[in-house]
């Protein structure tokens, strides 16, 4: 891409004189659908080159990009983006603020840690850390656009796709070069918050997502043609409702078989419980299941996740511990010393082997 910009000259004719024109004239659409998995249809310019489409990364994490050149070289315009999914606020904890990480799902998806950012701080933060297709990367100006937001709440609608109670459209725009031809950029995102249980609480926590995200890369003359174009694209945007239903069950599935394997295992720790310890079964099932109730299995994975820890249990004595996640097993002696392992071998006598919880 950065080799046909730096053949684009504007003050001469050749195989792009096309492109010197005041604009590219009528120009026609056909219909474009994602080859990879046949999860929607755009309208692209006629003669240009596609490649792209849906990126199915885990059952519940699934993301679009599909990248548009014209013919003449002239414009590349830039739908969806696959360098971030989902992100989940920073949760308040007993340990303090937390400010980055991740926390991986039950089926491996990862959400990047960080604060709810609306459309134009989400641009921002797209540029700032994706490499682009040109060098001398300035941002020139930013601004919320909700302005956009009926028609793209049209665009969503008739697409069948759920967005959050929240939805912040924005636009930032930016300069480069590419060798010495100077290029100029925007990128148009919204982004949509949901609230979780965590988050109604005040413990923070809420899932944010990038529902849209569009931009182009042009000559300066050609800035205003790319922006219309990049506007018909989205506007022809449709979903495979048979795609959506197949995506939205298999991420139904995973979540149900990590909420039943949690489920199973916390099972089994009261059950060895029971059988070392009979006559304070009771007391410790009755302390396992009211701190189940005033802290959500969910809050205590995440927080796991992101501050590196892993909760175990004593099947003996029904403690529980929050210890480094640094080991594949954990043990602890008759004196209350833990250790951790990376093999199955206790450390020595009178070591008992602590279950982990999920």
């Amino acid at each position: 891409l950065a080799h046909v910009f730096s053949s684009f000259d504007s003050r001469t004719g050749g195989p792009n004189a096309a492109a010197t024109s005041p604009g590219l004239g009528p120009l026609p659409f056909v219909t474009w659908t994602d080859p990879l998995e046949q999860a929607f249809s755009i309208n692209v310019p006629k003669g240009w080159e596609v490649f792209g489409g849906q990126h199915s990364i885990t059952a519940t994490d699934s993301r679009a990009e599909v990248m548009m050149i014209a013919d003449s070289s002239a414009i590349a315009l830039q739908f969806g983006q696959t360098q971030f999914g989902s992100f989940i606020e920073p949760v308040r904890t007993a340990y303090g603020g937390i400010q980055s990480g991740y926390y991986r799902l039950g089926d491996g998806t990862q959400l990047f840690v960080s604060r709810y950012l609306p459309g134009e701080q989400f641009g921002k933060f797209y540029l700032e850390r994706v490499p682009q297709r040109c060098t001398n990367v300035r941002i020139t100006g930013s601004r919320p656009r909700p302005d956009l937001l009926p028609r793209f709440l049209q665009v969503v609608q008739r697409a069948g796709m759920q967005l959050g109670p929240q939805v912040d459209l924005g636009e930032v725009g930016f300069s480069c070069t590419s060798g010495t031809q100077s290029l100029v950029g925007s990128y148009v995102a919204a982004t949509t918050l949901v609230a979780t249980n965590s988050s109604r609480s005040g413990m923070g926590g809420a899932i944010w997502t990038p529902a849209y995200f569009s931009g182009y890369l042009t000559v300066p003359e050609m800035a205003s043609e790319a922006a219309k174009i990049s506007e018909a694209v989205l506007g022809s945007l449709s979903i495979n409702a048979r795609w959506m239903q197949q995506r939205n069950a298999a991420a139904q599935a995973a979540v149900m078989q990590d909420t039943l394997r949690s489920q199973q295992l916390q099972a089994q720790v009261l059950s060895q419980i029971a059988k070392t310890q009979r006559e304070v079964s009771d007391t410790i099932t009755q302390g396992y299941w009211q701190r189940s109730r005033v802290y959500d299995e969910i809050s205590r994975k995440r927080e796991n996740a992101i501050l590196g820890t892993v909760d175990v249990v004593n099947p003996a004595t029904g403690a529980r511990f929050k210890l480094e996640n640094s080991s594949n097993f954990y043990w602890m002696n008759d004196q209350g010393y833990k250790a951790g392992t990376l093999t199955h071998t206790s450390p020595g006598a009178g070591w008992t082997e602590m279950l982990v919880l999920p």
